[in-house]
């Protein structure tokens, strides 16, 4: 199993009723990657002794407790899982999946017995682990904002919802979530602000696009990488030259930026 990708700047101002896209939509290189670490851990030890133990009718808080063990085993489970295949062996990850899908189970029994910013948690932790499983978020996602719209899952909430609607081709409720991580501060909110482009690229409004990913585009990381590059085919739809002044604005001296960033030119040229 693989963790889910589940995914920012100033909110747009726009008309999202009238936000709507046709056809296939160009989508991102770069993804969000959500740690499974959790806000109360628990100790390998414990959690090993807590999954082992049965407990036939467990409370909600005891039921979150166990599933939040169970991760824990199962992330543990996975390290040594692919240290296994780095060594040659063939590994079956099934046992993985069907450590998620109790832990799945027991956040959805348990959030309705709990407060509402506990309830949040485990909607949102069940959420992610659908999405894992391929299964459908949206329905835990939407309760999760609901129930905490401002509490501690909230921004990681809309991210992987703006990304499962962005994904099937729904715009219009993907870009205004974007826009309002985009308006925070930090990792996940570079991310949004980075789909945010995309959203607008998509749209055909390629000015905007652009002008999200300024920036971002400084620095090393990945995100900063591809907001460079594709600045450039933002940039691209609006002519030469406009692809041309962004490429130096964005890459600077650096001289594989550059070259990549002319070859996108010389590939949007010939199309």
């Amino acid at each position: 199993m693989l963790l889910w990708m589940c995914g920012l700047a100033l909110a747009t101002v726009l008309d999202f009723e009238d936000v709507e896209v046709s056809g296939e939509i160009s989508q991102p290189s770069y993804s969000f990657v959500s740690q499974r670490h959790l806000d109360a851990p628990i100790g390998l030890k414990q959690a090993r002794r807590l999954v082992r133990q049965h407990v036939a009718d467990p409370s909600p808080v005891e039921a979150m407790r166990r599933a939040d063990a169970l991760q824990v085993v199962r992330d543990q489970a996975f390290i040594e899982a692919m240290r296994a295949v780095d060594a040659g062996a063939d590994v079956d990850l099934d046992p993985l999946q069907a450590l998620d899908r109790e832990a799945r189970r027991l956040y959805l029994d348990a959030a309705p017995g709990l407060a509402d910013d506990h309830a949040a948690r485990a909607l949102f932790l069940a959420a992610r682990l659908g999405v894992e499983l391929d299964l459908d978020p949206i329905p835990e996602l939407d309760t999760c904002l609901e129930l905490d719209p401002h509490g501690a899952y909230a921004s990681q909430a809309r991210v992987l919802l703006a990304d499962t609607h962005f994904a099937s081709m729904n715009l219009k409720k993907a870009l205004p979530m974007y826009a309002t991580v985009a308006a925070g501060e930090g990792r996940l909110a570079s991310y949004a602000r980075y789909r945010l482009a995309w959203c607008q690229y998509n749209l055909g409004d390629f000015e905007s696009a652009v002008s999200q990913l300024e920036g971002l585009w400084a620095g090393s990381g990945p995100l900063a990488q591809e907001a460079r590059r594709d600045a450039v085919l933002f940039a691209s739809a609006l002519g030469v030259d406009e692809a041309r002044s962004v490429l130096a604005r964005s890459c600077g001296t650096d001289p594989a930026c550059l070259a990549e960033g002319s070859r996108q030119i010389q590939a949007s040229e010939s199309l």
